[in-house]
């Protein structure tokens, strides 16, 4: 059985295609996907960016 994977914030930010400051920032101002702390470490789960990435998620029709 394998457990949850963590990204820092690095990987976090390749996966989503954002910059790494562009992360720190919505941090700072408490938006963006969620984030757990351990220790001075920041770590997403990859999961729930997934996740944070279909919530985005705009579904268009054909015009």
């Amino acid at each position: 059985m394998t457990g949850p994977v963590w990204l820092r914030e690095p990987e976090a930010a390749e996966v989503l295609g954002f910059a790494p400051g562009t992360l720190r920032q919505w941090r700072h101002h408490g938006r963006g996907p969620t984030f757990h702390k351990v220790g001075r470490s920041v770590l997403y789960n990859l999961a729930e960016l997934h996740c944070f990435v279909s919530a985005g998620r705009v579904e268009t029709s054909a015009a």
